[in-house]
């Protein structure tokens, strides 16, 4: 069976038509990335991690969490002035060749996990964020220098794990003006929310926040958006920096090696 609760496959499709109907309104990269500089717009990124513990369950970095889930159902549905809420580009646009659950692409059964909620939290007259401006097609699609516009000449604070490779490359971060680092819990970072936000809170607003921390960055950068800040849930973007480069293989394919170098 699909995530989701389907068992039926025309409804299934259905609800995916209708998904990728209220996202209809998803930016490209560069329009998200010009948003971001012109408008000096925070954002909070929503994607498979995210779908996962909107729908009650648990990630390998983040365990199950209602407080969690709360805060990610919220921020589904705002629609802030100052913090674009962004999604992958999703078009459903395969399904007519669908005659098997077992067909459906990863991304459709994704935004499946949570399709009815998507629905009644989403619209096709709002303006949505795309998630991958933080990704290795941002760099493709855009190169190095435009995506270094977003903290050019910026006093900067990274929000990370413990222990994490969010790795502050002169080669992509050094037309910004490092000033400090706060960090989380390596894994499970949001059972420590309300510090990490007091220890952003302690830095001017004329700082800009990068976070790097799961479904965790997500509701920080929405709670200093509106607390006057600009944040950036900017992800794995060092890691797909290096990608970009040739330098190491995508965050996903790392943390599967990892995976089997435990087992």
């Amino acid at each position: 069976m699909l995530r989701g609760g389907f068992d039926d496959l025309e409804m299934c499709k259905a609800t995916l038509r209708q998904v990728a109907a209220n996202l209809s309104g998803v930016m490209s990269i560069a329009e998200t990335l010009n948003y971001i500089c012109d408008h000096r717009a925070s954002i909070s990124r929503i994607g498979d991690g995210e779908f996962e513990c909107i729908a009650g369950g648990s990630i390998p970095f983040q365990k199950r969490s209602p407080g969690l889930q709360r805060r990610l159902l919220e921020i589904l549905g705002a629609n802030p002035h100052n913090c674009l809420i962004g999604f992958q580009p999703y078009t459903a646009s395969n399904l007519d060749l669908v005659t098997r659950f077992e067909e459906f692409t990863y991304a459709d059964s994704c935004f499946a996990q949570i399709g009815r909620t998507l629905i009644e939290q989403t619209s096709s007259d709002r303006t949505y964020a795309n998630a991958m401006i933080s990704r290795t097609e941002a760099f493709q699609a855009l190169g190095v220098d435009e995506i270094k516009r977003l903290w050019h000449g910026r006093d900067v604070v990274v929000v990370t794990g413990q222990g994490s490779a969010f790795d502050m490359d002169e080669r992509l971060f050094g037309n910004a003006r490092f000033a400090a680092r706060i960090y989380g819990l390596s894994a499970h970072a949001f059972s420590q929310y309300d510090r990490l936000l007091t220890e952003c809170l302690h830095f001017s607003d004329h700082h800009l926040f990068l976070i790097s921390l799961g479904p965790t960055a997500t509701v920080l950068a929405y709670d200093l958006s509106q607390r006057g800040y600009q944040a950036l849930d900017i992800g794995h973007v060092p890691n797909c920096f290096h990608e970009f480069l040739g330098e190491r293989e995508s965050p996903e394919r790392e943390r599967k090696k990892k995976k089997r170098n435990r087992s």
